[in-house]
């Protein structure tokens, strides 16, 4: 009769945590070839947040979505989105 009051035990699982997956490019490189099992991914995770290469893309997607948008409202020519955009490239 007491015994719905007590709770039953349960399998108590920890947090999951996500596995970093490097990819072969980087595991060649000099910089990997010396570290430790442990150390690959933590040192992988590092240099992600430190690559300036996928900010720098999405910045240049945003501004070239921009000249369209003002060449679509007649703000500017074809000839200028053009000019604007290949100087956006060399950055």
């Amino acid at each position: 009769m007491g015994d719905n009051w007590k709770r039953k035990p349960s399998i108590c699982h920890g947090p999951i945590l996500s596995r970093i997956q490097i990819p072969s490019s980087a595991q060649d490189t000099s910089l990997m070839k010396d570290l430790k099992r442990g150390q690959k991914p933590y040192f992988y995770s590092i240099m992600r947040i430190y690559d300036s290469k996928a900010p720098r893309e999405m910045l240049y997607r945003r501004y070239a979505i921009n000249l369209q948008r003002q060449n679509v409202q007649g703000l500017i020519t074809k000839q200028q989105v053009k000019y604007y955009a290949s100087y956006l490239k060399d950055f």
